[in-house]
């Protein structure tokens, strides 16, 4: 009778911690989606993040880690299939002199300086509508990428630009910064 009420307790006792939820894992920014053989990286947060992931491969092989940048709300592919496991070691802040244009994306809409517009024959154009040089980000992808390739333009005063599909089915303007001196 001892054996099985101690066998109960610890039973529920087990039962009581697996509920319990992690307090990291609600803090973690990164998760590892697995659809069939391909996994991929998806950023819930509000900032860039680079993920270190480490790739464990049944049998002898070494284990393998990598860094994978992940944009702010946005999935990323990693090269990793096949059988093996993946986990998130850790994961960082991505650096700042990258994030110019990102932060030039959040500024109101009065503030900005070149557009971007539809051109019925032309397709997209761009426009810089200010009286100085202004670069540009843009990001084509088709309608089944999470994300897409990126493109940088230079644009002088009141310039317009042509913006070529590039086999591409959207193009979008990520932000502008004044022009790079030299």
């Amino acid at each position: 009778m001892f054996r099985i009420s101690l066998a109960v307790l610890s039973v529920c006792v087990l039962v009581t911690f697996a509920d319990v939820p992690r307090v990291d894992a609600a803090t973690k920014c990164i998760h590892i989606a697995r659809q069939g053989n391909i996994e991929a990286l998806i950023n819930k947060c509000g900032q860039c993040m680079i993920a270190m992931v480490y790739r464990m491969r049944p049998g002898g092989a070494k284990p393998v880690t990598r860094q994978f940048p992940v944009l702010a709300r946005s999935s990323a592919p990693v090269p990793f299939k096949g059988s093996g496991q993946s986990r998130i070691k850790s994961e960082r802040l991505c650096p700042r002199d990258r994030g110019q244009l990102e932060e030039a994306a959040k500024q109101p809409k009065s503030n900005k300086c070149v557009t971007l517009e539809q051109s019925g024959s032309a397709g997209a154009i761009l426009i810089n509508r200010c009286g100085e040089c202004r670069a540009a980000a843009i990001q084509r992808s088709n309608d089944n990428q999470a994300t897409g390739v990126r493109d940088y333009l230079k644009l002088q005063s009141g310039q317009r630009a042509v913006i070529p599909s590039k086999g591409y089915s959207s193009v979008g303007l990520l932000g502008e910064i004044p022009c790079p001196k030299g």
